[in-house]
């Protein structure tokens, strides 16, 4: 899946090979005239055969084999090939795309009416991609709030619709608290992990006065947190 090359593990193995063979001449040469000595050198040989062993197990760990079966997707478009990386650094997932799940936010009272009123059934839509799309079904509306956003791209920052108040060091946290919504979707036709989607969903249609009560309603709530 993934190969990639330390030149300084690989200098540290030619330091401790070239090392390991100058204990083992000396070793050699001390059996002939100090035992002593040549067993103080065996404890040396041991340590530093000990950090090749480690040495050559961090330069095999740096090809990468996948665990799970799926589909390689880069976290950028940019060609990585001879390109210096940290440690830790995200290159990319291997993900399963036959079976999506999205994951949405919606303000307390969006969550409350799509708990009593909601149809289960919702229509996605591929961000940017209006002609994008497919359907799925709500499969649950996580009970509690959290300023915890399922993902930070739903932020203002990252071009999502939640508005974010300012962290230092940490993730983004939402202004209000929000409720998380999972969608189960049928066929995820050409979408990807991470991908911001839009979700459309069906309300039954209120008089103008049951809207206009419901607006007062929620201000209420919201002046004084109910």
């Amino acid at each position: 899946l993934l190969r990639a090359d330390s030149r300084q593990l690989e200098a540290t193995r030619k330091t401790l090979e070239a090392e390991a063979r100058r204990l083992q001449v000396a070793r050699r040469l001390a059996l002939e005239k100090d035992p002593a000595e040549a067993q103080r050198l065996d404890d040396q040989i041991a340590a530093v055969n000990d950090q090749l062993r480690w040495t050559n197990d961090q330069l095999t760990a740096l090809s990468v084999r996948p665990t799970l079966g799926g589909t390689w997707i880069s976290t950028d478009s940019v060609e990585r090939a001879g390109t210096w990386m940290r440690r830790g650094d995200s290159l990319g997932i291997v993900a399963d795309l036959s079976a999506l799940d999205v994951r949405a936010s919606a303000t307390q009272h969006l969550a409350a009416a799509i708990i009593a009123e909601a149809s289960p059934r919702v229509e996605v839509r591929a961000k940017g991609r209006p002609t994008q799309f497919t359907t799925g079904r709500i499969q649950m509306v996580v009970p509690a709030g959290s300023d915890r956003m399922p993902s930070p791209s739903l932020g203002f920052a990252a071009g999502g619709g939640i508005e974010t108040r300012p962290s230092q060091g940490e993730a983004p946290r939402s202004a209000e608290l929000t409720f998380e919504v999972r969608i189960n979707l049928d066929e995820p036709i050409g979408l990807l992990p991470g991908q911001r989607v839009v979700a459309r969903l069906d309300l039954p249609r209120r008089s103008l006065a049951s809207q206009a009560w419901r607006a007062v309603t929620q201000a209420l709530q919201e002046r004084f947190r109910i």
